[in-house]
């Protein structure tokens, strides 16, 4: 039998790390770059929101944002790529949005997700 089972094993396991990230120099410093404005932002905003009862979830997007941006420079799969780019995109118009009484917040959020998701 030419063409058995083995031969077709398609798609990717989570542990093949190496084909799914590549980190490298360049990334490793756009990562030192991006944790550098995430503790920035997340120092100011933990002043900021003293008392907001949605801080834990600013915090949570927050997070997720910086884990999606690692992913994004570290990544040597374009479906991966693509993925984390529009989860990344999400989680920015959620935090514009923290607010959603304001009506700047709502609007920048509607026109960052028309211009970017």
């Amino acid at each position: 039998m030419p063409h058995s089972k083995q031969n077709f094993k398609m798609g990717l396991k989570l542990t093949d790390y190496y084909q799914l990230f590549h980190p490298d120099a360049l990334s490793v410093v756009l990562m030192v770059l991006v944790a550098f404005v995430a503790i920035s932002t997340g120092s100011f905003s933990k002043r900021y929101l003293k008392g907001d009862r949605r801080q834990k979830t600013f915090f949570v997007y927050l997070t997720t944002l910086v884990i999606t941006v690692f992913v994004m420079v570290c990544t040597d799969n374009m479906l991966v790529l693509l993925t984390s780019w529009g989860i990344s995109n999400l989680l920015l118009s959620r935090l514009m949005l923290h607010k959603s009484e304001w009506e700047a917040a709502r609007q920048s959020s509607i026109l960052a997700t028309k211009n970017f998701a």
